[in-house]
């Protein structure tokens, strides 16, 4: 896929962000499209898979910019439905992770390493947030890590 087609599918994506409002374009999840878009406008030179699915995203985003406001249910599964496997093939094949993604495990972790803690304790409520303190401040260093490696969709 050429670059005047990837500016061509940004620039789409900007009028559909100009023209729909911000409840349908959290929906659409428009800036994650972008990213994911920039993403494998790079890895298209290695991976044929990616190639193959930019092109199939391409044709949903015009579809859903021909037919303005009236999308149906269909169009937005099969649009959910292609977006899910293009985070799980950048996540799975390019080793890349969604932003927020360390800081949400190692969250997660801390409370449940807390929990036993403040049983311990005696007392719950201190075991918690202590956890998931540390688990948040893990999980963010992590994820600014991978940020300056580029390794965020």
């Amino acid at each position: 896929m050429g670059n005047e087609n990837l500016h061509e599918i940004l620039k789409d994506i900007t009028l559909l962000k100009q023209k729909l409002d911000n409840k349908e374009v959290k929906k659409l999840k428009l800036d994650l499209v972008e990213r994911i878009i920039n993403r494998m406008g790079i890895l298209t030179k290695e991976c044929d898979e990616c190639t193959e699915a930019l092109n199939d995203l391409t044709i949903i985003i015009t579809r859903i910019k021909d037919k303005h406001n009236e999308l149906d249910k269909q169009d937005y599964k099969d649009y959910q439905s292609l977006l899910t496997q293009l985070t799980t093939h950048l996540e799975k094949k390019h080793k890349l992770i969604r932003e927020g993604h360390y800081t949400n495990l190692y969250m997660s972790l801390g409370i449940a390493l807390g929990l036993p803690f403040g049983a311990a304790l005696d007392n719950i409520a201190i075991g918690i947030p202590i956890g998931l303190s540390i688990g948040l401040a893990i999980g963010s260093s992590l994820d600014a890590d991978a940020k300056k490696k580029g390794l965020i969709i």
